[in-house]
C-alpha cells in the first residue's frame, strides 16, 4: 500500500507546497514487526506443543518410568511388553520378610500375602502422565518428565484379605490413641497426674509398598521391612500440669462459712471441696489453670441458702376455742444469703493459704408483725373468756368459756406506721348467741296468780311479771361498745311489756257453775296419791282474772320434797330417744293438769298453751267430759298449760280429792256469759300396734327384789278433737283443733337394783 503511494508524491508535493506534511510516517513499518513477534513466538510454541502430543498419541511420553523401566513412546502394548519382560520372571524372596517396629518382629512369608504386579494398572498409570484433559497440568507434568522424569512404583496387588488380616493385627498390636495426661485431686486432697503417651496409626499404603519392594529383593536372607507408623505428641502432658499443682493444694484446704447472728458455722472440707475445682489443661498459649467450677459452686451457694434462707414469719395469735385460751406464737426473723457475694467471697478465701475462713453475707428481714404487737389482744382475750356479763331482768348471762371462745376474732389495722391489733366479737356469732339468751330473757308478760281472801277479794299470790323482748341489734352495740372501752359487762337493750293490773279492792261472787270434769285416782299407789292431792290442793281457791291468763306451773308452785312431793313415777325421755316411766318426785301431777284442762275446756276457755302426754293413759279419756285426746301434761316451767279468761269477770277454780271414792274434781266458777261449747268426738287415725311382750328395765331408785309394773301395753295412734264455742248471740267466738300425738307403750316394769331400805327399829 506504500509501494503504490510513492509515484503520486512529486504531484502531491507540488501541488501542496505550501501544507506540511505528517510527522508519524516515519515509525509505521518498525511497531507492526514488533507486534508480530510475540504472536509468531507464541504460534510456534503452539505447533511444537501440538506436534508434541500428535507425536506422541497413544505413547508414553517421554522420561516417565515404571519401577526401573523407562516407558517413553512406547504404546500400551510395548509398555505391557517391556514391564512383563522385566518383572514377569523377577526372582522374588520366597524366604519371606520380616517386619519391624520400635524393637519388635513379625516374620512374614510372600506366600501369606500373595503379591503379584497388575500390569493393566501399571500401564495405566503411565499413560495418564500428562493426559488429566487439564491443559496447564498437562503441560507441566509433560515438561517435568521431559526435563528430569516421573518415576512411577509398579502397581504391586496383594491377596486382599490376606493383606487386610496381616493390618489388622499391625493395628491391634500397634495402634493406641493419644492419652491426654490428665490431673486429679483425691478426696484428701492428694494430687494426681495420670501418664500421657502419643498416638501411634500404622499407614496402611506405605506398608504394603514397603513389603512389596523388600519382597522383589534377592538373596537368602529375609530382608526387614520398617512398618510405617504416624504418630503424634498428646495435647496435655505431665509437664503441663506443674504450674497449678501448688495452686491446687492450696484450694482444696478446709474453709470455714460463719453466719454469727445466727451461731451457724460450716466447714467445708477438703472432700467437699476437691470435687468443685475445674482443673483446665493448658491449650495453646494458654497455660493450666484450677478454678472453682461455676456450676458447682452456683449448686453449694445454692445448698447453702437452703440451709440459711427463710422468710419472716409474723407472730400469729393463736386462740384454742377447745380449750378456751389465747396466745402468741412469736415470730420468725428471715435471712437472705446473697449467693453471688457469697461466691465471690469463697473464690477468694479458697485461693487465700492464711485465710480459711468467709463471713456469709446475710440480710436479716425482720416480720411485719411481733409477739409484743399481739400480747394486748391475747391478754383481753383471755379475760373475756374468764366472763362477760349480759344483764338483764330474771338474768344475767355470762358468756364465758368455749362459748365465748367462738365469738372472739384479731381484728388488724394497718392504718398507722405499724399494723396494730385488738379483739372484736364476730358479729354474726354475737347475732346467735343474743338469740340464744333472748329465748331465755324474752317472755310475754305473765299474769299473777291470784287466790280468794277470807273477804272475798283478789289478792296475788304470786307477783304479776312485765313482759320484755330484747332488741338484738341494740344489745349487740351496747356489748360492742363495752368491748371497746375494755368492759366486762353490758346491759341488754329490752322492750318492757307491762303485766296486767286488776281492781282488787271489790269483794267477788262467782254466782255460777261454769263446768266441772273428774278423774279417778282409786288404783293409784300412795305415793302417786300424795302427789296428786297435793297438787289439787294448790289449784283450790285461785282466780282467773278476766282478759287474764291463767298458768298451771304458778297454781302448782314448787314441786319438790320440801314441799310434801313424793317420788312417784313419770313419763322421762331419755337421751337415747327411748321413752320410759321412771321414778320422779311428783310423778303423777299430769292427773291434775289434765282434769283442770277438761273443765277449762268445757267451760270454753281458749286454750293458750297446751301439751298432750307422751303415750294415751286410758283413765284420762272417762266420759262424760273425758274424750280421747284431751289431756295434758306440764314439766315445770319448760312445758306449762295456759288457759285464757274471755268471760268478762273473775273465775273461780275449786278443786278436792273425795274420799271415799278418791276421785279428782275441779270447778269452774264465775258468772255465766251463757255460752254454746260444742266438742266433736275424738278422731283416731294412724294407730300403731302394740304387744303386751313385757318389758324390764333396772332402776337404781327401787331397791334390789322390788319389781314395779309402770306402765300398760297401749297402741300409738294420732288423735283429733274439734270444738266451738258460740256467744249468748250465737256469734262463733273461738274454734279450735287440737291434733295430738302418741307413742305406742308396752307393759314396762322397773326391777329394782339400788340398795334395801333400812330395817324400821322395833318399838
Amino acid at each position: 500500500m506504500l509501494d503504490q503511494s510513492l509515484p503520486d508524491a512529486p504531484a502531491q508535493e507540488s501541488r501542496a507546497a505550501t501544507r506540511p506534511l505528517p510527522q508519524a510516517a516515519p515509525i509505521r513499518r518498525p511497531l507492526m514487526f514488533i507486534l508480530l513477534i510475540p504472536v509468531m513466538l507464541i504460534l510456534l510454541g503452539v505447533g511444537f506443543i501440538a506436534g508434541y502430543n500428535l507425536l506422541n498419541q497413544g505413547k508414553v511420553f517421554a522420561g516417565v518410568s515404571v519401577g526401573d523401566v523407562a516407558l517413553g513412546g512406547m504404546n500400551a502394548d510395548q509398555a505391557r511388553a517391556a514391564l512383563t519382560a522385566r518383572y514377569a520372571n523377577a526372582n522374588y524372596n520366597h524366604g519371606g520378610v520380616v517386619l519391624t517396629y520400635a524393637g519388635r518382629q513379625w516374620p512374614l512369608s510372600a506366600d501369606a500375602v500373595g503379591v503379584s504386579l497388575d500390569l493393566d494398572q501399571s500401564v495405566a498409570q503411565a499413560m495418564a502422565v500428562g493426559r488429566s484433559n487439564n491443559l496447564l497440568p498437562d503441560l507441566a507434568s509433560q515438561w517435568s518428565a521431559l526435563r528430569g522424569g516421573v518415576h512411577l512404583q509398579p502397581d504391586w496387588q496383594f491377596n486382599q484379605s490376606a493383606m487386610a488380616k496381616l493390618l489388622a493385627q499391625l493395628h491391634s498390636d500397634i495402634d493406641q490413641p493419644a492419652a491426654n495426661a490428665v490431673m486429679s485431686i483425691g478426696a484428701d486432697g492428694g494430687i494426681n497426674v495420670s501418664k500421657s503417651q502419643p498416638s501411634r496409626h500404622v499407614d496402611d499404603p506405605a506398608t504394603e509398598q514397603g513389603i512389596a519392594t523388600a519382597l522383589q529383593q534377592t538373596g537368602s536372607a529375609a530382608p526387614q521391612v520398617n512398618i510405617v507408623v504416624t504418630e503424634q505428641a498428646p495435647a496435655v502432658t505431665e509437664a503441663d500440669w506443674a504450674s497449678v499443682r501448688s495452686t491446687a493444694r492450696v484450694m482444696v484446704q478446709p474453709l470455714t462459712l460463719r453466719y454469727t447472728d445466727s451461731n451457724f458455722a460450716l466447714t467445708v472440707n477438703t472432700a467437699d471441696l476437691a470435687p468443685m475445682l475445674d482443673l483446665s489443661p493448658a491449650q495453646g498459649s494458654n497455660p493450666a489453670s484450677v478454678s472453682l467450677d461455676a456450676a458447682q459452686l452456683d449448686a453449694f451457694t445454692a445448698h447453702l441458702a437452703s440451709q440459711i434462707n427463710n422468710a419472716p414469719v409474723d407472730a400469729a395469735f393463736q386462740l384454742d376455742t377447745s380449750n378456751a385460751y389465747a396466745s402468741v406464737k412469736p415470730g420468725v426473723v428471715g435471712h437472705q444469703l446473697d449467693r453471688a457475694a457469697t461466691a465471690a467471697a469463697i473464690r477468694r478465701a479458697v485461693a487465700d493459704p492464711t485465710n480459711r475462713s468467709v463471713d456469709l453475707p446475710v440480710t436479716v428481714n425482720e416480720p411485719a408483725v411481733h409477739a409484743a404487737d399481739l400480747f394486748a389482744a391475747r391478754d383481753r382475750a383471755n379475760e373475756l373468756m374468764h366472763g362477760f356479763t349480759l344483764n338483764y331482768p330474771g338474768g344475767p348471762w355470762v358468756i364465758k368459756d368455749q362459748r365465748m371462745a367462738v365469738m372472739l376474732q384479731l381484728k388488724r389495722d394497718d392504718s398507722g406506721a405499724k399494723p396494730s391489733f385488738h379483739i372484736d366479737f364476730d358479729q354474726a356469732e354475737l347475732s346467735r348467741k343474743l338469740q340464744v339468751i333472748a329465748t331465755v330473757a324474752n317472755h310475754p308478760a305473765h299474769d299473777a296468780l291470784y287466790r280468794l281472801g277470807a273477804d272475798n277479794r283478789a289478792y296475788a299470790a304470786t307477783p304479776a311479771i312485765d313482759g320484755q323482748a330484747m332488741d338484738i341489734a341494740a344489745t349487740a352495740t351496747a356489748i360492742n361498745a363495752a368491748l371497746q372501752s375494755g368492759g366486762n359487762q353490758a346491759n341488754a337493750s329490752l322492750t318492757i311489756t307491762p303485766a296486767p293490773t286488776y281492781d282488787l279492792s271489790q269483794p267477788l261472787t262467782f254466782p255460777d257453775l261454769l263446768a266441772d270434769a273428774w278423774t279417778n285416782l282409786a288404783s293409784s299407789a300412795p305415793a302417786r296419791r300424795n302427789n296428786v292431792t297435793i297438787g289439787t290442793n294448790s289449784f283450790n281457791g285461785t282466780l282467773i282474772p278476766p282478759g287474764g291468763t291463767y298458768s298451771a306451773s304458778d297454781a302448782f308452785g314448787p314441786i319438790d320434797v320440801a314441799h310434801g312431793y313424793q317420788i312417784g313415777y313419770a313419763i322421762v325421755h331419755q337421751p337415747s330417744g327411748n321413752i320410759s316411766t321412771q321414778p320422779a318426785v311428783g310423778g303423777g301431777i299430769c292427773q291434775v293438769v289434765t282434769t283442770f284442762f277438761q273443765t277449762a275446756w268445757w267451760t270454753g276457755l281458749p286454750v293458750v298453751d297446751r301439751t298432750n302426754h307422751t303415750y294415751w293413759i286410758s283413765l284420762y279419756g272417762v266420759p262424760p267430759l273425758g274424750r280421747v285426746g284431751l289431756d295434758a301434761t306440764v314439766f315445770q316451767y319448760d312445758v306449762d298449760l295456759r288457759m285464757k279468761n274471755t268471760t268478762g269477770h273473775w273465775l273461780l277454780v275449786r278443786s278436792w280429792v273425795s274420799q271415799p271414792d278418791v276421785h279428782v274434781h275441779f270447778q269452774m266458777l264465775g258468772t255465766n256469759p251463757h255460752w254454746k261449747v260444742a266438742v266433736s268426738n275424738p278422731i283416731v287415725t294412724n294407730v300403731v300396734k302394740t304387744n303386751s311382750t313385757p318389758i324390764y328395765t333396772k332402776s337404781s331408785e327401787l331397791p334390789t327384789g322390788t319389781t314395779v309394773l309402770t306402765s300398760h301395753h297401749q297402741d300409738g295412734f294420732d288423735a283429733s278433737i274439734s270444738r266451738q264455742v258460740y256467744d249468748a248471740s250465737g256469734n262463733k267466738i273461738d274454734d279450735i283443733t287440737m291434733n295430738s300425738h302418741y307413742v305406742p307403750v308396752y307393759d314396762e316394769y322397773l326391777v329394782g337394783t339400788g340398795p334395801a331400805p333400812a330395817a324400821k327399829p322395833k318399838p
